[in-house]
């Protein structure tokens, strides 16, 4: 997961004090594994974070069809992680998630929960840049 940054920071020049990662859905866990690491990045956003990815596909009722297990090297949890990450970080939930977002709950301080109706809502924006009024300096 942190490809990106190795291309960004040293050849592009981008101080980590610039990144603002951003994980959805799955993506989340990969955004808190990559900001659980020493690098200096101010802020996180999990927009729609989708859980345990090992977890979902294990309780999948479909995975039975496949060796689950064999075929997931890497179990990319989010609740365990994100219940130390001390980043500040905006989670953003939908009303109408499909997987309710359960790991949310202990996620560790500083936090901002914000839940709308749907992606394309428009306090989205406003929200997104509160946040990073709070927690990132300009």
């Amino acid at each position: 997961p942190d490809a990106a940054l190795t291309f960004l920071l040293p050849t592009q020049h981008i101080a980590p004090s610039h990144i603002i990662l951003y994980g959805n859905g799955i993506g989340s866990a990969l955004a808190v594994q990559l900001a659980a690491q020493p690098h200096d990045i101010p802020a996180i956003i999990l927009d729609a974070p989708d859980g345990d990815l090992g977890d979902r596909v294990v309780h999948d009722a479909h995975s039975w069809l496949v060796p689950v297990r064999l075929l997931f090297h890497e179990d990319f949890p989010l609740a365990e992680p994100l219940s130390k990450l001390t980043t500040p970080k905006l989670l953003i939930t939908y009303t109408n998630a499909t997987h309710p977002p359960a790991t949310l709950a202990n996620a560790a301080d500083p936090k901002l929960t914000i839940e709308l109706p749907s992606p394309s809502d428009p306090a989205l924006i406003p929200t997104i840049q509160r946040f990073l009024d709070q927690y990132v300096t300009h």
